[in-house]
């Protein structure tokens, strides 16, 4: 729900977006990690544009996302709500926005 989410508010206000996890992950091989060296360096590369949508859970590390931001969203929906109603959100989301 968090990616789809991004993926809309991204092309609604024309702002790229960022998945956390691909700044922590190399996806172009066997999953490894980046270096915490390359990670941050990503992370200061997003934070230096003007405008980003950034999707994630990585508060630790990712603290001055969180200092930088304007707006932060928390998705806390009911385990049983979450789980039983993915169609019904992801319908009605694409209604609301």
């Amino acid at each position: 729900m968090k990616i789809r989410i991004a993926r809309e508010l991204s092309k609604k206000y024309g702002v790229d977006y960022y998945e956390i996890d691909n700044l922590v992950w190399d996806r172009s091989g066997e999953n490894l990690r980046y270096s915490i060296e390359a990670r941050d360096a990503q992370l200061e590369e997003i934070l230096d544009q003007p405008s980003w949508i950034l999707e994630g859970v990585h508060y630790k590390w990712g603290q001055e996302s969180f200092e930088k931001a304007d707006l932060i969203v928390i998705l806390r929906p009911n385990r049983v709500f979450r789980d039983s109603s993915k169609p019904i959100i992801s319908n009605r989301l694409r209604i609301c926005m």
